[in-house]
């Protein structure tokens, strides 16, 4: 029991250390690449669970894998940066002015 506990973990620390040599190897040419993804298109994605609906903001219809489908679809007027900061969707809004604490009013200018 105890050497299935050692290799499981070993597979474990070898599994992590290869992906984090992946993801913090940069791409080739990544200096060179100026281009916008293509519009259109398709998106595949393997679910482990049905989807009761589409409307996350429903208690019947908030799933973790729906969210994070749609978070890939909807414009977020506010996204998180590679230091998990929240940066301004430039692509989305020119602007985002607060007007007023007191109800807190939020102005967004959309880019045309």
């Amino acid at each position: 029991m105890q050497k299935l506990k050692t290799s499981v973990l070993v597979a474990m620390a070898l599994g992590l250390a290869a992906v984090s040599l992946v993801a913090a190897a940069p791409a080739a040419g990544a200096a060179e690449r100026t281009s916008r993804a293509a519009s259109g298109g398709t998106a595949t994605v393997a679910l482990d669970q049905s989807l009761t609906g589409f409307n996350v903001d429903t208690s019947a219809d908030s799933q973790y894998s729906l969210q994070e489908i749609l978070n890939m679809v909807w414009p977020q007027a506010f996204i998180v940066n590679n230091k998990l900061q929240p940066v301004m969707n430039s692509q989305l809004l020119e602007s985002a002015t607060v007007t007023s604490q007191d109800p807190q009013t939020v102005v967004y200018k959309i880019n045309p």
